[in-house]
């Protein structure tokens, strides 16, 4: 089967998401595009201690982090998938 490009404006969203969680000062330690087969599809990994702290109880939590970061962004909630580290 073959994968799905990943496209440049993602990479180059992803760069800006994770600029605007350090600026907010929820950086993550880990980000990383992986492609996920069964899905065919490509997500974000995020990790980090203040998405770790909030996983996996308050999932809404963590995930507010990333509306806030991602209000001008071309990226989805289905393209990121969070990680406790």
């Amino acid at each position: 089967m073959g994968e799905k490009v990943l496209v440049e404006s993602k990479v180059a969203d992803s760069v800006k998401l994770i600029q605007e969680l350090d600026a907010g000062g929820k950086a993550p330690s880990l980000a990383a595009w992986y492609y996920y087969d069964d899905a065919n599809e490509w997500r974000l990994l995020l990790a980090g201690p203040a998405f770790g702290a909030s996983l996996p109880k308050q999932e809404a939590v963590a995930y507010g982090y990333l509306v806030e970061a991602m209000a001008s962004l071309s990226l989805f909630f289905n393209d990121l998938g969070l990680e406790t580290c």
